[in-house]
């Protein structure tokens, strides 16, 4: 046996024969796991924080969970933002194992430069360089979870990326729309989102936005299948899905409206 500071290892059988200390943190891993199940990419040699080999792996999935890791190492005790395994790490892997099976190509190209942009704009923000207060912020919950948030807009909008998200279609935007919780949609954060990113696209794209509602006109009947799915998978009333979308559904022209036009 080989012992690690944590844990002992079963060299025979490659097997560790202790759970994780932090196995509570992570019900979603096997408490026997090492590194997220992927050594390759992590190293946690003392089962208390795995560190990330390189910088140009950020878009990983399993960034969120290390962030929080690294927090409790640093903040002994401390209670880790929400914001990392609550939305952070839940719903990369939701995008990545759910979403991106669903999408166009350039959804998927759009998908992987999105989730590097939310994971470098985090990175930045806690960076001493460039924040005072980049060393503390994660102990304020509501501060950190608000930053986050409001980093999604521009990181989603990929505006520098090979697919920005304006360029997309209306199927692959609802797609995207459609794959937080519902609860999460219509959080006080998550209307904000909506209601930020139409403004955006009313004042710095308004061509690309006109495209996209024609588009949604010609494929409403897969955007209403899109909505009752959603809401049948988790037990609402699909009205309440069109209440959050209402800021993009009131623009989609109507039969009629689009046969006068």
């Amino acid at each position: 046996m080989s012992y690690y500071g944590a844990r002992y290892l079963d060299m025979k059988t490659s097997l560790w024969l202790n759970t994780d200390p932090l196995m509570e943190k992570y019900p979603n891993y096997s408490a026997y796991n090492l590194c997220f199940n992927n050594p390759l990419v992590f190293i946690d040699s003392d089962g208390l924080d795995p560190t990330p080999f390189f910088r140009n792996l950020l878009g990983h999935t399993g960034y969120y969970a290390w962030r929080a890791r690294d927090f409790m190492r640093q903040n002994p005790g401390k209670p880790v933002p929400d914001y990392y395994m609550g939305y952070g790490h839940k719903y990369i892997n939701r995008f990545t194992t759910e979403t991106n099976k669903t999408m166009s190509s350039s959804g998927k190209t759009w998908l992987k430069e999105a989730r590097k942009n939310l994971q470098v704009a985090i990175e930045d923000r806690l960076d001493p360089k460039k924040y005072k207060d980049a060393n503390t912020i994660e102990l304020n919950n509501d501060k950190f979870r608000s930053f986050a948030f409001d980093s999604h807009v521009d990181a989603y909008w990929n505006e520098n990326g090979k697919v920005p998200l304006y360029t997309l279609g209306a199927v692959d935007l609802t797609k995207i729309l459609l794959t937080p919780d519902v609860k999460d949609l219509a959080s006080a954060d998550g209307l904000r989102q909506v209601k930020d990113m139409m403004g955006k696209f009313i004042k710095e794209k308004p061509k690309d936005l006109l495209r996209i509602l024609g588009d949604a006109y010609d494929n409403m009947d897969t955007i209403q299948t899109l909505m009752e799915n959603k809401a049948k998978k988790e037990g609402v009333p699909v009205d309440e899905i069109k209440r959050i979308l209402n800021p993009l559904l009131i623009l989609i022209p109507g039969k009629e409206q689009k046969k006068t036009d």
